[in-house]
């Protein structure tokens, strides 16, 4: 039941005093106005909490449909992880850079492993353009879901994911990164200064905050005729959904024009001539490997193959094998299973099987699918409780 609104000669009555009859109606007015004046700002702070929190909310629950819309840039950047919000439970997951994404085509490993053992599975590219292990570490810890798990992991590494100083591992300028942060990755990935730090907490405690530049991106992206990118999604003859397969099949089965294998060498003469690791960027490889083995997934790592011409740009050929070992070292010891192709011969994958120095093109991507799919995932699906070579 409401109370009634007192005065303040109520309360005087209640203690037994009377109020003057000389006290001012406006001064007793203003005594009621000043108690409720006292109480405004405390309800005006909690309803805009509130209101942010639920603001935020509602960010995290349509995160994975506002990442949907984004990709539909096709620019195959973080964005496209929502393929795995959107699919069934997948039984392997690729992983890696712009070469698994090209390199990997679900739907040939899927037939390959049924004509193999009669077993049929699920494969899903998560693959990211720019991308290197320390983005893919986030992915593994913070997307994948135990209730969602794949029974593999296929992580297609790239050499320049050891060595901080090559162009395409700045990944903090991809786009989209930080949607994979949250508050127990401080440690690794706050960043020195006190700035960097500030952010973090900003990025990882304020959705909408982080999310504002995906808000932006699909909310134009549907609703903006002059995005590049609508006509992709609206209705009409050049509406087309991202491919949820990874890129290799939508491949041409030639090389890339002279101007792409010019770029190669402009990014990779000089990094690969004073190649040198990180001994942060080695740990997350060792901790990738770690994690996934800890959740009960098998670890396979393929050391994506290149085209002989890209390892001639290495200041040496005892530097490609320092790297080489190192590799190897960090999957034996985390008992994952490894497919070296770096130094694969010519006769393997020719020249022709490549878009560029270090891209596989249709052709060269199916004969890697294969060759995984039969050496070392066939025999898990084949044997269940046993493991590949």
């Amino acid at each position: 039941m409401a109370q009634p609104l007192t005065f303040p000669q109520d309360h005087a009555r209640a203690a037994g005093a009377t109020p003057s009859p000389d006290t001012p109606i406006e001064e007793l007015r203003n005594g009621t106005i000043s108690s409720i004046a006292r109480r405004v700002p405390w309800t005006v702070l909690a309803s805009g909490f509130m209101a942010f929190a639920l603001v935020n909310i509602l960010v995290l629950v349509f995160q994975p449909y506002l990442m949907r819309l984004a990709s539909y840039d096709f620019q195959y950047s973080s964005v496209r992880v929502a393929d795995y919000y959107f699919s069934p439970r997948p039984d392997i997951i690729f992983l890696g850079s712009s070469r698994a994404l090209e390199g990997f085509a679900p739907q040939v490993v899927e037939r390959e492993i049924a004509r193999q053992t009669g077993v049929k599975v699920r494969a899903l590219n998560l693959g990211i353009t720019g991308a290197s292990v320390e983005l893919n570490y986030l992915v593994l810890k913070n997307v994948i879901q135990d209730s969602k798990k794949p029974k593999v992991i296929v992580y297609g590494f790239s050499e320049f994911e050891f060595d901080p100083e090559f162009a395409p591992l700045q990944e903090t300028n991809l786009p989209y990164y930080s949607l994979f942060l949250r508050p127990d990755d401080f440690a690794q990935y706050a960043g020195p200064s006190l700035d960097d730090k500030v952010g973090f907490f900003v990025t990882t405690l304020c959705p909408v905050c982080r999310d504002a530049t995906l808000i932006r991106s699909a909310l134009s992206i549907v609703f903006n005729p002059d995005d590049p990118s609508h006509k992709f999604f609206a209705p009409g003859p050049s509406h087309h959904d991202p491919l949820p397969g990874g890129l290799s099949l939508a491949l041409s089965p030639g090389t890339g024009p002279a101007w792409l294998i010019k770029q190669n060498y402009r990014e990779y003469a000089a990094p690969l001539k004073r190649y040198h690791t990180s001994s942060r960027r080695v740990e997350m490889l060792n901790n990738l490997l770690a994690l996934g083995r800890k959740r009960g997934i098998h670890m396979v790592l393929v050391n994506m193959p290149v085209t002989a011409a890209l390892r001639n740009l290495w200041s040496s050929p005892a530097a490609i094998q320092r790297y080489d070992l190192l590799v190897r070292s960090i999957v034996a010891r985390n008992h994952a299973t490894l497919l070296d192709l770096y130094r694969a011969s010519p006769r393997v994958f020719p020249p022709g099987d490549f878009q560029d120095l270090h891209h596989l093109n249709l052709i060269g991507a199916r004969v890697l699918d294969r060759m995984v799919a039969r050496q070392d995932l066939a025999p898990i699906f084949r044997h269940p409780a046993g493991k590949a070579r």
